[in-house]
C-alpha cells in the first residue's frame, strides 16, 4: 500500500500570533500516524509513505518540529513502514553543498536509515511500482530533469502545476511537460486536496496541505492507493474545526453561536473566524469575551465600504483582469497573505486559485 502526502510545514501554525494554534501540526501528525499504522494492521501490507516535499517550514529547523518529526519517524520505521521523501522549496538543503543533509534523514535514527529514502530520478520499486523524484527546482532546471527521467509509474515533485493555479506566469510546468514514460505524479505545493487527470488513465494526485497553513486552507489529509481496486483514494485527517463568517448585522452572531455547538469535538479549541465592519466591533468583542471558553477567534476587521462578492466570477469572455479579480481574491479573507498575484489575467476557478495563493509565506 501507498499513503501520500504533502506540505506538512512542521514549525508553522494557522496563525503566528496565536500560542495555542503553535502545535496543530502535531496534532494532525500524530493522526497520520495512527492512520497509517491502523492501514497497516488492517491490511496486513506492507505499506509505505511518500512525503512529498515541504516537510519542515524552513530549511533550518529546532525545537519542536524537530522532536515531533523524529519521533514520528522512529514510531512508523520500527513498525515496518518506509518512508520516501523530497524537499520542497520550504526545507530544501542547498543543493551545491554536498554535505547537506536533508532534514528528514537528520532526525531520523542512524539505525533507521535504511527504511528512509530520499527520491531522485532514478526509480526504485514500491510494491511492483516504480518510484522516482526530484526536489523543487527552478522550472527550466526541472524540464531538463524530466526530459532524462527513465520509466516511472509515480513520479513526485513539489512544483505549481498550472492545471492547478490557472494564473498566467504563476506556474512551473503543465501536465505537457510530463513525459510519456511516467503514469501518475504525486505533487506538493499546492496546498489544496485535488487530483487532475492527463494522458490515458494517468492522474495527477495533489494532497494539499497536512494541516491548515492559514485560515483559507481546508482540512488536510492524505491519498491512497487501493491495490484491490487499483485506484487512488482521498482520505481526510481530523484536525481543529474552522468557523468562517463574514458579518453584517446581529442575526450573524446568532449563526456564529450555532456553529460553536457543532464541532468535532477533537479535544481542540474550534477557530472562530469573523470578519465584520467597523461598525459592528464593539458587539464582536462582547460575543468574543462570552464564547472566550468555547472558541479561538481571529478577527478580521474590514472598511464599511465592504466589496460585494455576488456578482458573476467570470465574465462572458470567460477571462477576469487582474482588478477585476482583486474584489474576490480579497474576499478570500488572510489575516496577512502574500499576494502573490499575476499581471495579466485570471483564468479558470477562483476560488481554487485563491485558496492556493492566499497563504503567508508562499515563496
Amino acid at each position: 500500500m501507498i499513503i501520500a502526502v504533502a506540505d506538512l510545514h512542521l514549525g508553522r501554525s494557522m496563525n503566528k500570533s496565536i500560542p495555542d494554534l503553535s502545535m496543530d501540526y502535531s496534532y494532525v501528525l500524530a493522526s497520520l500516524e495512527k492512520a497509517i499504522i491502523s492501514e497497516s494492521c488492517e491490511t496486513e501490507e506492507e505499506v509505505t509513505l511518500i512525503m512529498a516535499g515541504d516537510i519542515f517550514d524552513t530549511p533550518v529547523c529546532k525545537g519542536a518540529p524537530i522532536q515531533v518529526m523524529g519521533d514520528f519517524i522512529t514510531k512508523l520505521t520500527m513498525a515496518g513502514i518506509r518512508i520516501l521523501f523530497i524537499q520542497g522549496n520550504h526545507d530544501r538543503q542547498d543543493p551545491n553543498d554536498p554535505t547537506a543533509i536533508p532534514l528528514v534523514l537528520a532526525v531520523t535514527p542512524k539505525d533507521l536509515r535504511y527504511r528512509v529514502i530520499h527520491l531522485c530520478k532514478d526509480p526504485i520499486d514500491v510494491d511492483g511500482f516504480l518510484v522516482s523524484g526530484l526536489d523543487y527546482m527552478a522550472p527550466e532546471a526541472l524540464k531538463e530533469q524530466l526530459k532524462e527521467l527513465p520509466k516511472t509509474d509515480i513520479l513526485v515533485l513539489h512544483q505549481a502545476f498550472e492545471e492547478f493555479l490557472p494564473f498566467e506566469g504563476a506556474f512551473d510546468l503543465s501536465s505537457e511537460d510530463i513525459p510519456p514514460q511516467v503514469m501518475n505524479v504525486i505533487v506538493g505545493d499546492i496546498h489544496v486536496a485535488k487530483d487532475i487527470p492527463f494522458g490515458n488513465g494517468c492522474s495527477i494526485l495533489s494532497p494539499g496541505s497536512l494541516h491548515r497553513c492559514t485560515s483559507t486552507e481546508s482540512a488536510g489529509g492524505y491519498w491512497k492507493y487501493n491495490k484491490v481496486e487499483e485506484e487512488w483514494q482521498q482520505r481526510t485527517l481530523p484536525c481543529r474545526d474552522l468557523f468562517k463568517h463574514r458579518l453584517v448585522d446581529m442575526d450573524d452572531l446568532i449563526a456564529c453561536e450555532a456553529s460553536l455547538k457543532v464541532h468535532n469535538y477533537t479535544g481542540l479549541l474550534p477557530v472562530l473566524h469573523l470578519t465584520f465592519p467597523n461598525t459592528m466591533l464593539e458587539q464582536v468583542k462582547a460575543f468574543v469575551e462570552a464564547h472566550k471558553e468555547e472558541c479561538i477567534p481571529i478577527l478580521i476587521k474590514e472598511s464599511s465600504a465592504k466589496l460585494s462578492n455576488e456578482a458573476p466570477l467570470v465574465k462572458e469572455e470567460g477571462k477576469l483582469t487582474l482588478l477585476e479579480a482583486l474584489p474576490y481574491v480579497l474576499n478570500a479573507e488572510t489575516e496577512r497573505g502574500v499576494y502573490r498575484l499575476c499581471e495579466e489575467v485570471l483564468t479558470g476557478d477562483v476560488s481554487m486559485a485563491t485558496d492556493a495563493f492566499i497563504r503567508d509565506g508562499l515563496r
